[in-house]
C-alpha cells in the first residue's frame, strides 16, 4: 500500500462555511465506491467508502483520489467510475466542496495494490506539466479553486 497525502488548513471566519468550487483535472485509472452521491455525470462522489477488500491483489485496492475535510467532516471522491480495471481515464470537471472556516483538507492518492497503470496513451492537458513535448507515463492530479462563497 502506498499515500501520497498532502494536508491544509482552510482560513476563513470562525464559524462560518464556505462553498468551494474547484476544477479537477486528473490522468487516472478508475476506482469502484459504494454509497455516497454522485451529483453529476462526472466520476465526483460524496461521501461513500471504499468496499472492503481482502488483499493487495483484491480489485477494489486500486487507487482512490479524495479530498477529506474534517468540518464539516466529509470525503470527495475524485476518480469513482463505478468499475475497475487496467484503464487510464482524463477528466476535467467542475465540482462544489463545503468547508467550515479552520478546516483540515487532506488531499490524498491510495493505492492499495501499489500498480500504479502507466498513462499509456500519453494523455496530458495543455499548460499543466508533464507536456506534449515531454509526456509523463504517470498518473496525476491538478486542482484549481475558482470560487469560495460564503453560506448564508
Amino acid at each position: 500500500m502506498q499515500e501520497i497525502a498532502k494536508k491544509v488548513k482552510f482560513g476563513g471566519a470562525d464559524g462560518k462555511q464556505y462553498s468551494v468550487k474547484l476544477r479537477v483535472r486528473g490522468i487516472w485509472e478508475p476506482t469502484s465506491l459504494s454509497g455516497g452521491q454522485r451529483p453529476d455525470k462526472n466520476p465526483f462522489n460524496i461521501g461513500g467508502m471504499v468496499p472492503a477488500g481482502t488483499g493487495s491483489s483484491d480489485p477494489v485496492s486500486y487507487q482512490q483520489y479524495s479530498i477529506a475535510v474534517s468540518s464539516p467532516k466529509q470525503v470527495y471522491w475524485l476518480n469513482d467510475y463505478q468499475y475497475l480495471a487496467h484503464d487510464i481515464h482524463k477528466a476535467d470537471y467542475e465540482a462544489t466542496l463545503i468547508i467550515g472556516a479552520g478546516a483540515d483538507i487532506t488531499i490524498k492518492m491510495h493505492d492499495g495494490n501499489e500498480r500504479q497503470i502507466a498513462n499509456w496513451t500519453k494523455d496530458y492537458f495543455e499548460g499543466l506539466p508533464p507536456y506534449p513535448d515531454a509526456p509523463g507515463l504517470g498518473q496525476l492530479l491538478h486542482l484549481d479553486v475558482l470560487s469560495v462563497t460564503e453560506q448564508p
